[in-house]
């Protein structure tokens, strides 16, 4: 829940880094590479009571989950766009953070997954109950903030938000400094990766408000692809302090057009050769089995050949 909580509006970005869209027929929900579109931005409303929200797309519509089998047979359920008018319990997803990520689970006690394979299961979204430790890491979704929430108690800093903190902890000299600039921003704003560093300089041994050493990250979201950042070691696992601190500058409007673009580009030539050894290798497995057929139907021959010398021997002879 916290990682909606400051977010008007988000993106979901699945395990194939592929953005859930909802498409143009107001009903259907897919998966889609370009993030860019306003149909992969959904706006967060929070449920009255409960610890569940809302998705609701660009066309009014909203993120549900229905009874309905995906395929005869399959576990999997269809994920559809209602209306408000039909709006129901379906439409209400519980967010269950894991470190930077999130799982949504449905009223059904599924959980919101993206599919891939061969159609019809490429690019569709189902909501199903992952029973295998490799799937159930596939059911995690990572939050991009498109647009915060407007809060009293937080102030636009450059790229970063400052949270106004009691007097006491401003006037303490204890928690100011002259080489650093501790900025607080939840942690859930961003999306880190950790990044290794040969010769970590004396910069990257900053000191969180935990009192902890910093650890340098990337982050990769469309605003600040690849670009460094000091935080919390612990932010991943949710349990750090919120100290953020950019170390790389405020990047171009073209490498911020640039660099998602590329890495999109790459993860789908990187889905389309998974695909390609797929498909080689179900050909490959189609060869093989051509060539036992035939193999057999030389047997065969030679066998009713044999069987009918007797019959022949008997009439010519």
């Amino acid at each position: 829940m916290d990682l909606f909580r400051k977010a008007k509006t988000v993106r979901l970005i699945s395990h194939k880094d592929k953005y859930l869209v909802a498409e143009e027929d107001c009903s259907t929900v897919s998966q889609d590479r370009d993030g860019s579109t306003k149909n992969a931005v959904w706006t967060v409303e929070f449920v009255d009571g409960k610890n569940c929200i809302r998705l609701q797309s660009c066309y009014g519509t909203y993120l549900t989950a229905s009874s309905i089998p995906f395929l005869p047979g399959a576990t999997g359920k269809k994920v559809i766009q209602t209306w408000s008018s039909q709006c129901h319990s379906g439409a209400e997803w519980e967010p269950l953070r894991d470190g930077m990520q999130v799982r949504l689970r449905s009223q059904w006690g599924n959980f919101l997954r993206p599919n891939g394979g061969l159609p019809p299961w490429r690019n569709s979204v189902t909501h199903d109950v992952p029973h295998r430790s490799k799937t159930y890491e596939k059911v995690l979704w990572d939050v991009e903030v498109v647009e915060k929430c407007t809060h009293p108690l937080m102030e636009q800093d450059g790229s970063t938000f400052n949270r106004s903190r009691s007097a006491s902890a401003l006037m303490d000299p204890q928690n100011q400094s002259d080489n650093v600039r501790r900025v607080l921003l939840s942690n859930e704003l961003e999306s880190f990766s950790n990044v290794k560093i040969k010769s970590p300089s004396t910069s990257s041994k900053l000191t969180c408000i935990c009192g902890k050493v910093a650890q340098l990250k990337a982050s990769w979201t469309t605003e600040n692809p690849g670009k460094l950042i000091h935080c919390c070691e612990n932010s991943i696992s949710g349990d750090g302090c919120e100290f953020i601190e950019w170390k790389d500058r405020t990047m171009c409007e073209r490498s911020r057009a640039v660099i998602p673009n590329s890495l999109q580009r790459i993860n789908k030539m990187e889905d389309d050769i998974v695909e390609l050894q797929k498909n080689e290798a179900i050909v490959d497995k189609l060869r093989d089995e051509i060539a036992l057929l035939k193999r057999r139907k030389n047997i065969l021959m030679v066998l009713l050949i044999l069987s009918w010398l007797p019959v022949m021997s008997k009439i010519l002879f």
